[in-house]
């Protein structure tokens, strides 16, 4: 198992994908449907001013970690937070649904995705888009804003960095939703 495929499942994967078996979307949920990975999205045209007020927001308002930032072609930018302990796809969507009223009421709800959601697919990050030929990747703060015009790597990003930029991060932890929510 490399070092990308150790941070995704640290964060991300349900702990029955840990065993070193493939990462997919399937490892998303537990196999009661519980996730520990919710993902806020914000679609063309991409706009990081919008999207750095909640990943600022979260932090600042809500004394949350940082979630990372995702660059994903057609589907712009995402924020994907991690949770310590998984949560049903009710409380995900509550969680989600509540930080875009605080942080994107004025953007137009059909350019917001959030996941899970019953109607909805993400893709892992990083991963070629096949509708265009683009990869995705998780970006550190400091590079999201050079994303607006192509939310998207011509080349797939170094598994090494992307392991990087998620080594850092933290999950939240179910006191810390709480208090949140």
């Amino acid at each position: 198992m490399g070092r990308l495929h150790t941070e995704l499942s640290r964060l991300y994967l349900s702990p029955a994908a840990e065993d070193g078996s493939a990462v997919d979307e399937s490892r998303l949920f537990t196999t009661n449907g519980l996730t520990r990975s919710l993902v806020l999205g914000l679609t063309r045209p991409a706009d990081w001013d919008a999207m750095s007020r909640v990943w600022q927001g979260v932090q600042a308002d809500l004394e949350l970690p940082a979630p990372a930032i995702a660059v994903c072609g057609a589907e712009g930018y995402q924020l994907w937070f991690s949770l310590a302990q998984p949560v049903t796809v009710a409380q995900a969507q509550d969680f989600l649904e509540l930080l875009r009223l605080r942080y994107l009421s004025a953007v137009a709800p059909r350019r917001i995705t959030l996941w899970p959601a019953q109607s909805a697919h993400t893709r892992l990050v990083p991963a070629l888009q096949a509708d265009t030929g683009q990869w995705s990747a998780f970006v550190s703060s400091d590079l999201a804003a050079v994303f607006a015009d192509d939310p998207s790597l011509d080349l797939p990003p170094g598994e090494d960095n992307q392991a990087d930029l998620l080594s850092r991060l933290k999950s939240i932890q179910p006191g810390e939703l709480q208090a949140a929510l």
